[in-house]
């Protein structure tokens, strides 16, 4: 059994609403952080499936000839079959048919099949994740000189995936690859430089591997040297310059440096001289290209008239727009939308939904309007009319809505309690990938609520979920995986499972993690890892890791605690920063 956040307090908080009631202009402002949100790209993207969007023709007419050759043992038409199965077209989507084929493909040395293999475990499609399997399949390419499998080895190495976490050995697969010419590799390079620790950094030389891919007009090594020219990281501050390279990789198609350029042009910040012309004109790109923080920043102007006549009917669209992909200052503008009645009609469970996403990212001022809000709310009689516009929603294709009548339907607000429904509405909204329905959808199923108790569905659910950084969905799996719950026992992935969570703040996978290293469940035994976490979950009020946390200390040297105290200051920065990921409940 795990924690419902489907039941009363939990998933109310995933409806929740928010009531400063200041004016939307000033949530807006408070909220619209300009250009400061570009934070420099984390390491984390590498490359996706080889030959997956080459085009076939006819997939109909293409199929059963390929099925044969690849039956016949064509290395090739293996190969070839495997990608026109990922593939969108006329015939659906089968991952864990592709898997088969390159794995036949991949056991003869094909280098594409093989690095697709490791991506398919990479990334848990046709399978659950299993990133020891991904880490063997693009070693296999990597030795052999395939640049994106050496690429994508070093991100393994980086965060520690199916191999302990080791940047030196990340650093020596991207310059493996950068030396090739790789730029993906190259920039990966230079911001191992300037971001790898202390043992690693050197600034003068992460600088020239951004050089060596922006001279060969990569955007995104042109975005990250007019980063550091902007903030003087590495480099003396000068604006001209970091502007230049903007335009630079503006023009090549970024559309982070587009959204960076109209969000400068729009609060002259770091010394650039206000022009909404420009601003609006770099924006309106961005947003074509569906980027999160123009389309908060180009709402932000129509709200406030900035460039533009005001029009808030456009501001609430945007916001939805942006809200909808997790960026917490539209969420919480959406909300505050929602309560005035600016752009959107008044809807309070919608804009307590909103907020109480916006409340659970670690929005101080979204907390504690969500809790006014509940009183009110608490004390208001239920408004029919917002069933009947959320079933119209539902009916619709809405997401949101089914979600929000399957938690009014659970906690029997407004409509008569039956889990039955909620679960049957929880499940058509995860089937349109909302993260907070897939969780409560697993939570139901592993729980026996409104239908009979199925671990394996629930198992499926919570890994949907926890695909899109849902933390309780990832420790709720990671105990199913320890237990054998609905899926065969994994120490391994559970632990994978239990350090994603816990990097992202949750508290109970941050103790259990301790418990991990402490007794080498899943992951090498180390001691001074397990004292670090046990820290970071104590701090947070965990009686247990404060507890074990105590008594792990007589085993560890002075030194020792000493390098444990450093680690958990290391992790506390990450979750910090990490906590600006979004995730809804």
């Amino acid at each position: 059994m795990h924690d419902l956040n489907v039941a009363s307090a939990a998933v109310v908080s995933a409806l929740a609403l928010a009531l400063t009631l200041a004016p939307p202009s000033a949530a807006v402002d408070a909220a619209a952080p300009g250009v400061q949100q570009y934070a420099k790209a984390d390491p984390g993207s590498g490359y996706t499936y080889r030959g997956a969007r080459r085009p076939y023709g006819n997939n109909d007419l293409i199929l059963p000839q390929l099925r044969n050759r690849a039956e016949l043992g064509d290395v090739q038409a293996q190969y070839r079959l495997g990608v026109l199965l990922m593939t969108r077209g006329r015939t659906p989507r089968d991952y864990r048919e592709a898997a088969g084929w390159f794995r036949k493909a991949a056991a003869r040395g094909h280098l594409q099949a093989q690095f697709n293999l490791g991506l398919l475990h990479d990334e848990g499609k046709g399978t659950l994740e299993d990133d020891a399997e991904a880490v063997r399949w693009y070693l296999k390419a990597a030795d052999r000189g395939y640049t994106p499998a050496q690429v994508n080895l070093g991100l393994m190495h980086y965060h520690g995936k199916g191999v302990p976490e080791d940047r030196r050995e990340a650093l020596r697969w991207f310059r493996a690859a950068g030396e090739r010419e790789d730029v993906v590799a190259q920039t990966l390079t230079g911001w191992v430089y300037f971001n790898g620790g202390d043992a690693l950094v050197d600034e003068a030389l992460g600088l020239e591997w951004f050089r060596r891919a922006a001279d060969r007009e990569y955007a995104k090594a042109q975005f990250e040297i007019a980063w550091l020219y902007l903030v003087g990281e590495g480099v003396s501050k000068d604006t001209e310059r970091a502007l230049y390279w903007l335009h630079r990789s503006a023009r090549g198609g970024f559309a982070r440096a587009k959204s960076t350029l109209g969000g400068l042009y729009a609060t002259g910040q770091y010394g650039v001289s206000p022009d909404y012309d420009r601003a609006l004109r770099w924006l309106r790109e961005a947003v074509r290209q569906d980027d999160t923080e123009a389309l908060h920043n180009l709402a932000e102007m129509h709200f406030l008239g900035r460039g533009v006549a005001r029009n808030y009917e456009r501001a609430a669209e945007l916001t939805l727009r942006a809200a909808k992909k997790g960026y917490g200052p539209a969420e919480f503008n959406l909300a505050m939308m929602y309560i005035d009645g600016t752009g959107r009609p008044t809807h309070l469970l919608l804009a307590k939904y909103w907020m109480g996403r916006a409340a659970n990212r670690g929005d101080h001022e979204a907390q504690f309007n969500l809790l006014r809000l509940q009183r009110l709310i608490a004390d208001a009689p239920s408004d029919p009319m917002a069933v009947v516009n959320l079933r119209e929603a539902a009916s619709l294709g809405d997401p949101h809505a089914e979600y929000l009548l399957g938690v009014m339907h659970h906690v029997g607000d407004g409509v008569p309690k039956d889990d039955g429904e909620a679960l049957r509405r929880f499940r058509r909204a995860a089937a349109q990938d909302h993260v907070g329905a897939q969780y409560n959808s697993a939570v139901m199923l592993d729980n026996g609520f409104g239908a009979r108790e199925d671990n394996e569905a629930a198992v499926h659910w919570y890994h949907e979920a926890g695909k899109q950084r849902h933390p309780g969905a990832g420790y709720n799996l990671c105990v199913m995986l320890v237990n054998g719950e609905g899926v065969r026992k994994d120490a391994g992935q559970a632990a994978r499972w239990c350090r994603r969570a816990a990097e992202q703040g949750h508290v109970n996978a941050q103790a259990l993690l301790g418990t991990f290293y402490a007794r080498a469940e899943g992951v090498p035994k180390d001691l001074v890892k397990a004292y670090a976490w046990f820290g970071v979950a104590a701090e947070k009020g965990h009686r247990e890791a404060a507890k074990a946390r105590s008594a792990l200390r007589s085993s560890l040297t002075p030194a020792q605690v000493a390098e444990a105290d450093a680690l958990k200051r290391r992790i506390e920065s990450l979750i910090a920063r990490e906590g600006a990921r979004p995730y809804p409940f």
